[in-house]
């Protein structure tokens, strides 16, 4: 099986997303670069494993300058396929978004996930996505759309307004998880247990790296803690290959991936509701 890696590189943001599953009482960091390169190097001893290396945040384009020059710094670089999450800040003229995307591509940085909803809308421009999107095709980049949504229909606006841009496969609609602000914003974002029903994860097994070193089976809302059911241990003790191993090996992470988060536990008893299959997966990882 192959699987993507994401770096969850920085939980530094230039913007204050309601709907953000990140604390934002919690000191700002981002990975060093010791420690990104050297999970690019155990990363490419298993390339043949690795699909997709997904360098997210926090808004990781803050730091353009650092992780080009780590990139290019792998002499392997053109072996590995990285993506770059981003709410396209960095994309208010045409201009700007085609030195950044011919940056970019000379680093092997072939894809990105542009994150636009209206909770993004509330700081960044629809004109921001456009002129990111025209730049990543002049430079032959591929580019996603994330829209995040809460209950209901009021995100078809932007939805339509994004199908102008990206190909109909080129948007990804993801529910907001009940963490970090959107807790705190009391979200409207509880849906009904039984909806859960049959419901497999497809983000475990898929690793997640933070700015801490921490190794955890997914890269989902609910990691980011030392005391995360999904923590499975740190690279600073242990080899990439070590940790696979060990995840693939926790059968209740098999159960999560083949079956459903809701195979660990049938009888919920007084879960009524989540938010998300991140925090079902939490409520059951900790019974």
């Amino acid at each position: 099986m192959t699987v993507k890696v994401t770096l969850f590189f920085t939980n530094i943001c230039n913007i204050d997303c309601r709907h953000c599953f990140l604390d934002k009482s919690l000191p700002e960091m981002r990975m060093e670069d010791f420690l990104f390169k050297k999970i690019l190097r155990e990363i490419y001893q298993v390339k043949d494993r690795i699909n997709l290396i997904s360098i997210s945040g926090g808004e990781p384009m803050l730091f353009l300058d650092e992780i080009v020059k780590m990139v290019d710094e792998i002499h392997f670089r053109h072996e590995l396929k990285i993506s770059i999450s981003t709410n396209a800040f960095w994309a208010s003229t045409r201009e700007k978004s085609e030195n950044v995307c011919e940056r970019l591509i000379k680093s092997n940085i072939r894809r990105l996930e542009i994150s636009y909803d209206k909770f993004h809308a509330e700081f960044i421009s629809i004109g921001n996505i456009y002129n990111a999107v025209e730049a990543c095709k002049k430079w032959g980049i591929t580019a996603y759309a994330v829209i995040s949504v809460e209950n209901g229909y009021d995100y078809l606006p932007i939805y339509i307004e994004l199908k102008k841009f990206f190909g109909k496969n080129q948007i990804i609609i993801q529910h907001v998880a009940n963490y970090g602000n959107a807790q705190q914003h009391k979200m409207n974002c509880m849906l009904p247990i039984h909806m859960f029903r049959g419901e497999r994860c497809s983000q475990v097994l898929n690793p997640c790296i933070d700015y801490k070193a921490n190794f955890y089976a997914c890269c989902g809302a609910n990691i980011l803690s030392d005391d995360s059911p999904m923590l499975v241990g740190n690279m600073n003790n242990d080899s990439f290959v070590t940790l696979v191993h060990k995840m693939n090996n926790f059968h209740k992470y098999q159960t999560i991936f083949k079956d459903g988060p809701l195979q660990l536990c049938p009888s919920l008893g007084d879960v009524k509701e989540c938010s998300s299959l991140c925090e079902l997966c939490e409520v059951l990882l900790r019974r």
